[in-house]
């Protein structure tokens, strides 16, 4: 009698493993950002992220979808996926981030574009080889339609000159000789003393004619 209520005790514990798991699979596969806020919530951050990934790149490639993936790479500090995601979040769906950020208020203070504009530009910064910074550059000039303090172009120049980075100044001042910055709407005089102070300050006249 013992032995049977053992069995019996095995047998269901057993089929409830098997149950936990075929619903675990089934969610995976239908929402995998649930898994994700699971893992999330367990300190499984690379897992959660790559979760994310998977709801972003599997179904549809839906904007909500793209926004809660730059979240949750922003949230855990995934740099490589952040400058990845918030690219095609702030250059790709350009309009639509506009739009969201115009009926959304930013709880990091800020207009919501120009947050995932210049965090995308950081992270691109950040994850660059050096002969790559140029790429983080373009980002911000694609993500700038007015030169101010909160713009991610604005960022990148003081970015140059707080890590006293001269190559990156270089980059910046290219563009702008190469006439990449024209279609900047607003600003345009602080964007000219910008690029001035960078020639004062790192001499990049001449070398920027390499690039």
């Amino acid at each position: 009698m013992k032995k049977t209520i053992i069995k019996t005790a095995v047998i269901t514990f057993a089929a409830l493993i098997v149950a936990c798991v075929t619903v675990f699979l089934i969610v995976s596969a239908v929402s995998p950002k649930t898994i994700g806020k699971i893992y999330y919530n367990l300190g499984m951050k690379s897992s959660a992220v790559r979760q994310y990934e998977l709801q972003y790149e599997n179904k549809g490639h839906a904007f909500s979808d793209l926004v809660d993936l730059t979240d949750i790479a922003i949230s855990v500090g995934d740099e490589e996926k952040i400058a990845r995601y918030g690219k095609t979040l702030a250059v790709d769906f350009k309009s639509k981030l506009k739009e969201l950020s115009q009926r959304e208020e930013n709880s990091y203070g800020r207009n919501l574009y120009d947050f995932y504009a210049t965090r995308t530009v950081e992270a691109a910064y950040r994850s660059a080889a050096p002969e790559k910074l140029g790429e983080c550059v373009k980002i911000a000039v694609q993500t700038t339609e007015k030169y101010d303090s909160d713009s991610s172009l604005k960022f990148v120049v003081n970015l140059s000159v707080g890590n006293k980075d001269k190559n990156l100044a270089v980059c910046v001042y290219a563009l702008f000789t190469k006439g990449e910055m024209n279609n900047i709407s607003e600003g345009k005089e602080e964007l000219a003393a910008d690029m001035q102070k960078l020639d004062d300050t790192f001499g990049i006249l001449q070398q920027s004619n390499n690039y």
